[in-house]
C-alpha cells in the first residue's frame, strides 16, 4: 500500500507539473484579446485549441493569480468565464461539442477533488460498498444507450481481478485506445492502475502511427484495444519503424475476437501477453479473461473473474446448457449492475429475480471452465430457412483472406428464406463476389456463405470501436451500401 501511494503521489506531481506548463502556454495563447481568440478557435472547429483552453482554465486562473504576469489583461479573470459561456451558447456549437466541453470540465473538477483529498485534512466520507458509485452508459450497439447503475464494490473488485490476471505492477505503464468515459477506460484501466500503483498513459484519440510513437516514447508495457484497432496497427506500414519491445501484455475485446488476430499481435508487435477478454458495461466491465501467460488466452476469454459466476442458457427456454453447447451467456455476482437508470422494464428483461443477467451474447463453456464467445450477439444471429448462422464464424474465416482488411456479416430480410447472409467488406480492389464465394465454398457449408456482398471504406462504429451492425442493416435495406 505504501509503495502504491508513493507511485500515485509521483504521478500527481508529474501531472501538476504538466498542467502548470500547459497553463503558461494557455495564457500566452490567450494574451491578445482572450475572449475573441477562444471564440474564434471554437467556431472554426479548432477543438484541439479550444478544448485545451477549457481543460486548463481553472489551473491557468490559479497560476495567474499567483504570478500576475504583466502581459495578462486586467479583465482576464472575468473574460475567461464569459468566453466559455458564449462558446456553450453559440448557435454553431452542436450537442456533441457541448458534450466534449462538459467532459473537459468534469475532468477538471475531478482533478481538483483528488488534489483536495490528497492535501486536505478532511476525512473521507463513509461510503457503503454496495451503494451505486457509477452511472455508466452502454455503447448502444443494439439500440439506444442505457445507464447501468454500478456499485463501488463491483467496480473495485472488477478492476482488481483484471489487473491481477494481467499481472500489473507499479513498474507498468498502461495505454489504451478506449475512451475514459467507457467502462473499460475508467474502471479497467484507471482503477486498475491506481490500485496497483502503476501509470496510465492517456491518448486523445486513436491513430495507429500516434500509438506507435506513444508506446515507444513512453515505454508502455501494456496496451488495450479492440479488434479494429489491432488490425489497423498490424497493417500499418510505419509499425516496423518503431521500437515496441516494451509491450508485454494487453487486452482485446469489445467485439468477437479472431484468435488468429491475437496470435499475430503476440508475434508481430510483439505483445506476448495479449489476451482475449469478454465483458459488458452491466457487469462493471469484464466478466472473464485469462491470465496473460495462459495458453488458452487466444482461443477463449479464460475463466470468469473472482466473484463472477457464468452459465450458458438456452436462448428460448432459459435452461442451462452443458459444456460445449452454444447458448446465451449469463452472469451473476456482486459485479452485476443494480439495474438500468430510470428503466425498470429494461432491467426486468435483463436481470432475473434470481440475480442472473442475460448478456445477449452467444458462447459456450469449455470442459475446463473457460468462456468462449462463439456466436456474436444473440440479435445478430441469422436464421436462414430454419438454420442458425453465427456471423462471427464467417467473419473469422474471411478475415484470413489475404485481400480482406475487415468484414462485418449481418442478416437481410428475404421472402423465401426469412433471412439471408450479407457481408460488408473493407478490402482490396481485386475482391469479387464470385471469388469470395469460391473461397467460402471450400471452407464452410453453402448455406452459411454470404449471398449479398457490399464494399465499404469504413464501418459505422460506436465510440468504443464496435461495428454498428444495426446501422449496416439499415443502410443495406435503404440501398446506401455499394454492391461489391
Amino acid at each position: 500500500a505504501e509503495r502504491a501511494e508513493t507511485a500515485l503521489r509521483s504521478q500527481l506531481l508529474e501531472l501538476e507539473h504538466c498542467r502548470y506548463e500547459a497553463g503558461l502556454a494557455e495564457r500566452r495563447y490567450r494574451q491578445v484579446d482572450p475572449d475573441n481568440r477562444l471564440i474564434a478557435a471554437t467556431l472554426e472547429r479548432d477543438w484541439e485549441a479550444a478544448l485545451r483552453a477549457v481543460e486548463r482554465a481553472e489551473f491557468a486562473l490559479e497560476a495567474a493569480r499567483e504570478r500576475q504576469p504583466e502581459d495578462l489583461p486586467p479583465s482576464y479573470f472575468t473574460e475567461l468565464g464569459t468566453s466559455l459561456e458564449r462558446v456553450w451558447n453559440a448557435p454553431e456549437t452542436t450537442h456533441r461539442d457541448r458534450k466534449r466541453l462538459l467532459a473537459c470540465l468534469v475532468e477538471e473538477v475531478t482533478l481538483q477533488v483528488v488534489e483536495e483529498g490528497r492535501t486536505g485534512g478532511t476525512a473521507p466520507p463513509a461510503v457503503d460498498p454496495d451503494a451505486v458509485g457509477s452511472l455508466q452508459y452502454t455503447s448502444g450497439t443494439t439500440g439506444f444507450p442505457k445507464g447501468a447503475l454500478l456499485t463501488h464494490a463491483g467496480t473495485m473488485a472488477n478492476a482488481w481481478g483484471i489487473s491481477r490476471r494481467l499481472r500489473v505492477t507499479a513498474e507498468d505503464r498502461w495505454t489504451s485506445i478506449i475512451p475514459l468515459f467507457h467502462c473499460a477506460g475508467c474502471i479497467m484501466c484507471i482503477l486498475g492502475t491506481v490500485q496497483r500503483g502503476s501509470a496510465y498513459v492517456g491518448v486523445s484519440h486513436f491513430d495507429p502511427a500516434a500509438m506507435f510513437r506513444i508506446v515507444e516514447q513512453e515505454r508502455c508495457t501494456m496496451l488495450s484495444g479492440v479488434p479494429t484497432s489491432y488490425v489497423a496497427m498490424l497493417d500499418h506500414p510505419a509499425r516496423g519503424d518503431h521500437d515496441l519491445s516494451t509491450l508485454r501484455a494487453g487486452t482485446c475485446g469489445g467485439a468477437d475476437t479472431d484468435p488468429a488476430l491475437l496470435a499475430r499481435c503476440a508475434e508481430a508487435f510483439p505483445i506476448p501477453g495479449v489476451v482475449q477478454v469478454y465483458g459488458q458495461t452491466e457487469a462493471s466491465t469484464l466478466i472473464a479473461l485469462a491470465d496473460c501467460a495462459a495458453p488458452e488466452r487466444f482461443e477463449t476469454c479464460g475463466p470468469p473473474l473472482p466473484g463472477a459466476r457464468v452459465r450458458i442458457a438456452d436462448a428460448v427456454t432459459g435452461a442451462p446448457l452443458p459444456a460445449g453447447e452454444i447458448g446465451q451467456i449469463e452472469t451473476a455476482g456482486p459485479m452485476v449492475m443494480r439495474g438500468y437508470f430510470d428503466n425498470p422494464e429494461a432491467t426486468a428483461e435483463t436481470v432475473g429475480p434470481d440475480g442472473w443477467m442475460k448478456t445477449g451474447d452467444l458462447g459456450y463453456l469449455t470442459p475446463e471452465g473457460n468462456l468462449a464467445v462463439a456466436g456474436g450477439r444473440l440479435r445478430d444471429m441469422i436464421i436462414r430457412g430454419g438454420e442458425n448462422i453465427y456471423p462471427v464464424e464467417i467473419e473469422n474465416l474471411l478475415r484470413a483472406h489475404p485481400e480482406v482488411r475487415d468484414i462485418a456479416v449481418f442478416g437481410m430480410p428475404d421472402e423465401y428464406y426469412g433471412e439471408i447472409v450479407a457481408a460488408a467488406v473493407d478490402g482490396g480492389d481485386a475482391l469479387t463476389p464470385d471469388g469470395l464465394g469460391r473461397y467460402c465454398a471450400r471452407r464452410i457449408a453453402r448455406f452459411k456463405a454470404p449471398a449479398r456482398w457490399f464494399r465499404v471504406d469504413s464501418f459505422p462504429l460506436t465510440a468504443s470501436g464496435k461495428i454498428r451492425k444495426t446501422e449496416l442493416r439499415e443502410m443495406a435495406a435503404a440501398g446506401a451500401l455499394e454492391p461489391l
